[in-house]
């Protein structure tokens, strides 16, 4: 049976690279499609998942190469390291294996020669299930990376929702400061320090009769007065089921729903448009970054 597969190697300052993998002519022997794929280590999730989905189907579509072509094409030298020895000092690796009906993921482990061992050597392996989305696939991955880099422990989040849910997520950073419930009906608030008009919210309670859009609109219109740019959105995601957004009296609202239960978990964002480019791009990036590193679990059960 043919082998898919993928590695993704990272390094914090200089990001990702993904890599595809073939075999050599007349060989079993493993080696790397030309090119491999460059991703900002700042990218979003869903970025990083289509970078890994597409490195899995050239790897799948790939054909066997000359040893020569094999040999001349050295991936590592996409970094600043010459050496794949240097390289794999400063390089975590994770390989993605598609499977017959699932995904294995594993961490490969440098050895004292500088070379990775590989993933079959690991104790540690993730499985998801081949209908999974690169996101999904992506999500994991941050999450056996947090473990080695600057994402560490202290950047993360977790809570209870009302609806016996764990929701876990990447607390924003770079202006961002955590308020606790903010002494209103949130589970987690975080503001934008230079101005707490512009703030990110994990809303208990926002007083909607009902999750529609008539009903949505009506209540946001007693809250914030006359909308404009409405918009409402039915997404078909496993967990992200509704988006809604609007403008009003210089700010640019917006709420994700998630399926909880029987009900919704909503995250909310309001941001102040007299904010400067850049701080608007940093609160949007780093709303981004909350939302695409949202998992929502029974609180019971295991996460993978």
């Amino acid at each position: 049976m043919k082998l898919i597969s993928t590695s993704i190697y990272f390094n914090d300052k200089e990001g990702y690279i993904v890599t595809s993998d073939t075999t050599i002519e007349k060989t079993l022997l493993h080696t790397v499609v030309n090119p491999a794929i460059t991703i900002e280590s700042d990218c979003t999730v869903d970025e990083l998942g289509h970078a890994i989905k597409k490195g899995l189907e050239k790897s799948e579509n790939s054909k066997p190469i000359n040893r020569i072509d094999a040999n001349n094409y050295k991936f590592w030298h996409l970094s600043k390291y010459k050496s794949f020895s240097a390289f794999s000092k400063k390089y975590s690796c994770i390989e993605i294996i598609k499977k017959k009906d699932k995904y294995e993921i594993a961490e490969c482990i440098r050895d004292r020669d500088g070379s990775y061992l590989d993933s079959s050597e690991s104790n540690d392996k993730r499985y998801l299930s081949i209908n999974s989305t690169g996101t999904d696939i992506a999500k994991v991955i941050i999450n056996i990376l947090s473990k080695k880099t600057k994402i560490t422990e202290d950047r993360f989040e977790s809570f209870k929702t009302v609806n016996e849910n764990c929701v876990s997520f990447i607390k924003p950073a770079n202006g961002f400061i955590d308020i606790g419930d903010g002494h209103t009906d949130a589970y987690k608030t975080f503001i934008f320090e230079s101005d707490a008009k512009s703030y990110i919210s994990f809303v208990i309670d926002s007083g909607f009769c009902s999750f529609s859009d008539e009903d949505i609109r009506k209540r946001w219109s007693e809250i914030y007065g006359e909308l404009s740019d409405y918009h409402y959105t039915e997404l078909n995601h496993p967990t992200l089921k509704k988006s809604v957004t609007a403008h009003v009296d210089g700010r640019e609202i917006k709420s994700l729903f998630y399926k909880d239960n029987e009900s919704y978990l909503e995250v909310h964002i309001e941001m102040n448009l007299s904010e400067k480019k850049d701080e608007k791009e940093i609160i949007k990036r780093e709303f981004d970054k909350v939302v695409n590193s949202i998992v929502l679990k029974s609180y019971n059960s295991k996460v993978r």
